[in-house]
């Protein structure tokens, strides 16, 4: 079972832990460093259920549906982008 800590506001993932320990450590730290309780863990399975749904872009070479993670929209790995394409 895989832990995954994220960024509360953006529920964006920050890093993987292979256990619960370390992934709360890894909260504590990344809290301490930032000032205020901002990060937050979740089992992976959870979290992608929750925030990381699949979504549809379409591809801007081939026009074609393509289906994607949500949190991967708008960056390197969304095909409907021109940073993927030249990349």
């Amino acid at each position: 079972m895989a832990y995954v800590l994220f960024h509360i506001g953006t529920y964006t993932r920050i890093k993987y832990y292979p256990t619960e320990r370390g992934a709360k450590i890894g909260r504590a730290a990344s809290n301490r460093n930032a000032g205020t309780y901002a990060y937050d863990i979740l089992e992976e399975t959870a979290f992608n259920a929750a925030f990381n749904k699949k979504t549809i872009v379409k591809s801007l070479m081939t026009g074609k549906e393509v289906e994607i993670n949500e949190q991967d929209r708008g960056g390197c790995c969304d095909p409907s982008t021109e940073r993927y394409w030249s990349m």
